[in-house]
C-alpha cells in the first residue's frame, strides 16, 4: 500500500475516484505534496485532506 496512491476528485457534477501503483519507486513515508493541473484549466484546491490507510 506505501507504493499506492487513492484520490477521489469531486465537483458539483460528478465523483471520480483514482488508484494509481508505482512498484518500481520507493515507499511514500513522508514528504511534501505537490499539486499540479494544465495551465489552460482553471481550479479550485478546497477541503484537502491527506490521510494514511490502515
Amino acid at each position: 500500500m506505501a507504493r499506492s496512491l487513492f484520490m477521489r476528485i469531486q465537483n458539483t457534477e460528478q465523483t471520480l475516484y483514482c488508484h494509481m501503483r508505482q512498484p518500481e519507486l520507493p515507499e511514500i513515508t513522508e514528504g511534501r505534496i505537490g499539486l499540479r493541473h494544465m495551465f489552460t484549466r482553471s481550479a479550485v484546491y478546497r477541503t484537502f485532506r491527506v490521510s494514511v490507510l490502515d
